[in-house]
């Protein structure tokens, strides 16, 4: 879509609401990864520095942890925390996990790229007098502060809003509701809603109708080969920054975990449980953009304009 011809070809809706992790940046094995480091981090602290932590215990696997990941992808890192349930873990575990791995992402995420084409559609997009809004689990401050990152300010001129986490105030229902406010017209228009988790999709798909949202589902290829290279890029980020040597990641990650489980602390790539493409259009997604992530945005902004 160039400037000649964006205010034509794209007719379609008003509004579009994007992921940010795996849809407009190519991470969701790091998310999936730094959540199963930073839960078994924090569990090993504090079998090692809780006193009602007595005796042996099993250790849930970094792949385990990744795998649990993977299926509740699309909730936020705390309700992942929340959701595996050792029993054993202190009340406040939830959030030791979930700021921990705001600190891992901060530095590992910053070595992630965008798709190609993403920033180059948002734009055209923009330019035909669509708003983009960016819809995250992540707090509020902590997307605040990635916009002002080098890699946030690359996408923050084609942005109307970035939704975190505020008070009463979350992805899903709340942010569908705040941009149908900020974009109703006398014909209303869709809203757009490009997801790559089926938990995002189904949790669209139930207000639905409400908000007047088109559903795409954003299936990029995963390889096994892009977890392997997330696993390298949070050892490395971990080991080259002081201030996640000193935290449980540094502390207790490396150092224990090989003894506390038996099948190790490093990831196996033959046991990932990658989800199927096919479970977005299951899970009741409009329209399904499925192909490598190197081609994905050039079939989406073709099927976009198909649908103009």
């Amino acid at each position: 879509m160039s400037k000649a011809d964006s205010s034509e070809s794209f007719t379609f809706s008003a509004s579009v609401i994007w992921i940010r992790d795996g849809v407009l940046i190519d991470r969701m094995p790091l998310n999936a990864l730094a959540f199963a480091y930073c839960y078994q981090a924090i569990l090993l602290k504090q079998i090692h520095t809780n006193p009602h932590h007595t005796g042996l215990r099993t250790i849930p696997s970094i792949s385990t942890l990744t795998n649990f990941a993977l299926a509740k992808s699309g909730i936020s890192c705390a309700d992942k925390a929340g959701a595996f349930g050792d029993s054993a873990m202190d009340d406040d575990t939830a959030n030791q996990v979930a700021s921990l791995y705001n600190q891992l992402c901060a530095v590992a995420g910053s070595q992630c790229q965008y798709f190609p084409g993403a920033i180059e559609l948002l734009k055209d997009l923009q330019q035909a007098g669509v708003q983009n809004f960016i819809s995250s689990a992540l707090e509020q401050e902590v997307l605040d502060h990635w916009l002002t990152s080098e890699q946030g300010l690359a996408l923050a001129p084609h942005l109307a809003e970035v939704l975190g986490k505020r008070e009463a105030f979350a992805k899903g229902k709340e942010h569908f509701a705040h941009v149908a406010k900020l974009t109703r017209r006398q014909t209303p228009q869709p809203i757009l809603y490009v997801a790559d988790a089926r938990q995002e999709i189904l949790q669209a798909k139930s207000c639905q109708t409400s908000f007047n949202l088109f559903i795409v589902g954003f299936a990029h290829c995963l390889k096994k080969e892009k977890f392997a290279r997330a696993d390298e890029l949070i050892l490395t980020s971990i080991k080259g920054h002081r201030h996640l040597i000193e935290s449980p990641l540094g502390v207790y990650l490396n150092k224990e975990a090989g003894q506390a489980d038996q099948q190790g602390a490093l990831l196996d790539l033959n046991v990932l449980e990658i989800p199927a493409d096919n479970g977005l259009a299951d899970a009741g997604a409009d329209l399904l953009v499925e192909g490598a992530g190197s081609e994905i945005f050039n079939l989406l902004r073709q099927k976009l304009q198909a649908c103009s």
